[in-house]
């Protein structure tokens, strides 16, 4: 998997991030539609995040660690 991130995350780092961003929109009961209006981007492209198919940029980390209430740290899997 590709170190989007410049920093030192490996495939399980990555898992565990991909894991939680499903974890956190289900727990939520968000649609992936839905998800995506808040972020203000398109539904495919919040796919592609969650699956891993496409860097998420800082700013929609941001946007979600504030939507789920938590950290962009235990987003990314730094902390558990």
């Amino acid at each position: 998997m590709p170190n989007w991130y410049n920093v030192n995350m490996n495939d399980k780092d990555f898992e565990t991030m991909f894991e939680r961003l499903k974890q956190f929109r289900i727990e939520r009961k968000f649609s992936q539609a839905q998800l995506a209006k808040m972020l203000h981007i398109d539904r495919t492209v919040y796919c592609r995040y969650e699956n891993g198919r496409r860097e998420i940029p800082v700013e929609i980390l941001w946007n979600l660690a504030d939507i789920y209430e938590t950290t962009i740290d235990y987003l990314i899997g730094r902390t558990a």
